[in-house]
């Protein structure tokens, strides 16, 4: 079974790294999860955090423009 995580984010530099800790921290005994981070066009430093998640096995995807 797989678990798929969406989270979006608009200007959530300051607290998206403690949320994705947090998910981190959540145990799925049996459970495969994804996270996909969707950033709305983040104007703050939102847009890099994402990025670098993805060596984590993460997915991130970005809106040009704030939908």
């Amino acid at each position: 079974m797989k678990l798929s995580i969406i989270i979006p984010a608009y200007n959530e530099e300051r607290h998206i790294s403690a949320l994705l800790g947090r998910v981190d921290g959540v145990q799925l005994a049996g459970i495969e999860r994804e996270i996909i981070i969707v950033d709305d066009g983040s104007s703050d430093g939102t847009r890099g955090l994402p990025e670098g998640e993805k060596s984590r096995g993460r997915t991130a995807l970005f809106h040009g423009k704030k939908r």
